[in-house]
This record gives C-alpha cells, sequence and structure tokens, in this order.
C-alpha cells in the first residue's frame, strides 16, 4: 500500500463525567414562638447592671427616661422625697434676716419646710448663711 502524507485522527471516547449536580441544602424552617418575656427579677437585673460603671448607669437611665414618660415622672417622684435634692444653702442676707424674710423671697419656689441659720460663735449673730428644706 502506498503512503500517503495524511495521518489519521483517533477519536478518543468522552468519559463520562463522574460529578453530578446536587440540589442546595434547604434551610430548616423554624417555629419561632412568640412568649411574654419572664418577668422582671430584681436579683437578675442588679446581675445585670452591676458592671457597669456610674457614668453608664446614668446614660442609660437617661436614655430610657426621654423616652418613657412614666419612668421620666417615677424619678421625679423620687428625687421630690429624697432630701438631699431638697437641700438648699442660700448666702448673701444680711445679719438681721428672720426666718419670715427668708419664706417671703422663696415662696414662688415652694414651702420652706426647715430652715437653719448660721450663727457666728462669738458674736452670737447670724452670718448671713442660711440652710433650708424646700
Amino acid at each position: 500500500m502506498a503512503k500517503t502524507g495524511k495521518t489519521k485522527k483517533l477519536k478518543t471516547a468522552k468519559k463520562p463525567e463522574t460529578t453530578t449536580k446536587q440540589k442546595p441544602l434547604k434551610k430548616p424552617k423554624l417555629k419561632i414562638r412568640k412568649t411574654k418575656p419572664p418577668p422582671p427579677d430584681s436579683a437578675d437585673l442588679s446581675t445585670l447592671l452591676e458592671p457597669y460603671t456610674k457614668d453608664q448607669l446614668i446614660d442609660l437611665i437617661t436614655t430610657s427616661a426621654i423616652n418613657n414618660p412614666t419612668l421620666y415622672s417615677l424619678i421625679h417622684q423620687h428625687a421630690d422625697r429624697d432630701v438631699t435634692h431638697r437641700n438648699v444653702f442660700v448666702h448673701g442676707f444680711s445679719w438681721d434676716t428672720t426666718r419670715q424674710d427668708l419664706e417671703s423671697a422663696f415662696a414662688p419656689f415652694g414651702e420652706i419646710e426647715e430652715c437653719n441659720v448660721v450663727i457666728d460663735k462669738a458674736t452670737g449673730k447670724a452670718k448671713g448663711l442660711w440652710f433650708c428644706f424646700v
């Protein structure tokens, strides 16, 4: 046979693909129960708030009180009952100022429950300084 310059191309068999297409995994459907939060427990709340600093707690309460008028009024009620929030130091009055003079000067701000004048021990006269509970 005569040889020609043409070469035969051999056909190679295609290999079957070994990978199969898998379906993506479906997310499981979770049932979310809508339950009420447990009633507040003061011991749990104290434990939760204990690590915060004073400044952080003040910021938290301030923000909460601004958003919640009930909390705001509750804070005001407690502050009004606390004596330290009503103690007023008054100075600049003359030595002969009386309790009646002081009451008339502070009448627009509320009733004065108690007044103590600072007296000079040497002279027995008022120094013009008063401590009042409004």
